[in-house]
């Protein structure tokens, strides 16, 4: 005992053994590509935008897909605040926002093993649930995937602001307590600013006062002077997140509680599709979704975690019950949504701060209570586990290496995904594969026929083949249900200037920019347009003069 002591728990030995794991485990992703899935339009065309810190104050004055110039229901600028800061260092390069994922991880992993001993777990048990938790292959795609960053950046924020208050709520009126009470607030207003999830904080908290406050008295439970402090800040905090939200995205459309509410008791069985992940993470992918997904494994996954009480020694059921209510509170959000999509995806990153509770379940059980030295059989099978789901989440990681390799995993596990099918078919014309786009674009559109974009990127098809009637013919019937698709505008506009109709050309530029006045390829084409063609040097002026003014290059 004493010497597994030394080797693994002694002073800072817990975090060296996470971080060199995580490290090991991780690393390799730093050379990853992006995988266009939110990286593409978040990073590689707002690229001017994030490589100047002097639009760090216009962050938050927008929503996320500002760029798209389509409206947004987005308010995250802390994930857009670390995207530019990734971009000081690596532009359009992708190792620089990979290693700041790693980082992330193994910052939360380090704060989980803190936490867990502020709960009252031993340093042994901690330290194996931090380590269940570094290499869980669910969580891969919060760090293999860039943009899965929203997730354990709220993880980050929403970790520390609990441990600020736990400190707090020990700790006598001080000038050291109330910079940890000021922590918590700003910490909690950070998640907020991260992703909307965050507005469950306090509803958290108050669970854990009612569980691990060792008053008796309900009202010393829930309103001691501390406490009420406390709820007057959040109170404060909300409002100041809801009124940058809507001076960034303005008036939002009404929200239709009752279709909420159908569409998320019709959105229950992803609940066990997300547990049987946890348990037995044989079917990952980076864009599941219900119709292809199995609720069954949840089913199934939940074998074990009744053995872990018949078994267990004593088990904490106030813990027990606090890990659920962790681990629903932070996950159910993301099923909320205003329009059933039976193709909606339900992405795995989305299970980074719930994971917690699911922690808490698990050390909840007492499974491995006593000392390493009697539970030697429990802890040999615990490290199998982990040694299992660490080798599963190495093998995973990999197919978030390349755009190519990542769709076509995606199309593996979701083949009735139109938009995993429209997706893979852009790759692969990105990739300089023409008929295979082509073949996945008609997929998709025999899936749905409304799919976004597959018909406007199947014109593209028939225009990179010289068909172009037949380009034609698809971007106007993309445009006929997606009247605001600059891009398709754009094209067609491609495709007239091939039938000599350069009026037409003309107009669908012109098109473009009035629906994204940053497309800078539109002010290009005009300007070639009006010097070459209509021989206009007023016009031709005026549009390049737009052109360099919104950062278009000479």
């Amino acid at each position: 005992m004493d010497s597994i002591d030394k080797i693994f728990l002694k002073k800072y030995q817990p975090y060296i053994w996470l971080i060199g794991l995580g490290l090991l485990l991780y690393l390799p992703i730093i050379w990853f590509d992006f995988i266009y899935l939110d990286d593409n339009v978040l990073i590689l065309r707002d690229i001017r935008t994030l490589t100047d810190l002097g639009n760090i104050a216009q962050i938050f004055k927008q929503g996320v897909f500002n760029i798209l110039h389509t409206g947004d229901t987005y308010y995250r600028p802390m994930p857009t605040l670390s995207l530019m800061l990734d971009a000081q260092i690596s532009g359009a390069d992708p190792s620089m926002y990979h290693l700041t994922n790693i980082l992330l991880h193994l910052a939360n992993a380090c704060l989980i093993f803190i936490l867990l001993q502020k709960f009252g777990f031993k340093k042994s048990l901690a330290l194996i649930a931090s380590i269940f938790f570094v290499v869980h292959p669910v969580l891969v795609s919060s760090v293999a995937w860039i943009m899965g960053r929203n997730d354990s950046l709220l993880a980050l924020f929403v970790m520390l602001s609990f441990l600020c208050l736990i400190n707090f709520l020990k700790e006598d009126y001080t000038g050291r307590s109330m910079m940890r009470l000021a922590l918590h607030q700003f910490f909690f207003l950070l998640a907020l600013l991260t992703k909307e999830n965050a507005l469950v904080v306090p509803l958290v908290i108050i669970v854990y006062f009612w569980f691990f406050d060792p008053k008796i008295n309900i009202q010393d439970r829930f309103f001691t002077p501390k406490k009420v402090i406390i709820y007057a800040l959040w109170l404060a905090i909300i409002a100041i997140y809801f009124l940058a939200r809507k001076n960034a995205l303005g008036s939002t459309a009404d929200i239709d509680s009752l279709s909420i509410a159908k569409n998320l008791i019709t959105t229950l069985p992803a609940l066990l599709v997300y547990f049987g992940k946890i348990v037995l993470p044989i079917n990952l992918s980076g864009y599941p979704i219900m119709k292809d997904s199995s609720w069954i494994l949840g089913m199934v996954a939940l074998v074990p975690f009744v053995a872990l009480y018949l078994f267990g020694r004593k088990p904490n059921y106030k813990m027990t019950i606090f890990g659920v209510v962790w681990f629903l509170v932070f996950l159910v959000p993301s099923l909320l949504r205003a329009d059933l999509n039976p193709n909606m995806p339900f992405l795995e990153n989305r299970l980074y701060l719930p994971m917690f509770g699911i922690l808490l379940i698990i050390l909840g059980s007492n499974f491995l209570a006593g000392s390493f030295k009697t539970n030697y059989m429990k802890l040999t099978a615990t490290l199998v586990i982990i040694g299992f789901y660490a080798l599963s989440a190495c093998l995973y990681s990999k197919t978030y290496q390349d755009k190519i390799v990542f769709w076509e995993n995606a199309k593996a596990h979701s083949p009735s995904s139109a938009f995993v099918h429209n997706n893979l078919g852009a790759m692969y014309f990105l990739d300089g594969k023409v008929n295979e786009a082509g073949v996945e674009f008609t997929k998709a559109s025999s899936i749905n026929d409304l799919e976004p974009l597959a018909h406007g990127n199947m014109g593209l098809v028939y225009l990179q083949l010289g068909q172009y009637d037949q380009a034609e013919r698809e971007i106007k019937k993309e445009l006929s249900f997606n009247p605001k698709y600059s891009d398709a505008y754009y094209n067609l506009g491609l495709v007239y200037a091939k039938q000599n109709k350069f009026a037409d050309a003309t107009l669908s530029w012109e098109k473009t920019i009035e629906l994204n006045p940053d497309y800078l390829d539109a002010y290009a084409q005009l300007v070639n347009h009006y010097s070459n063609t209509q021989k206009d040097a007023i016009k031709a002026k005026y549009y390049f003069d737009e052109y360099t003014r919104r950062g278009g290059a000479l």
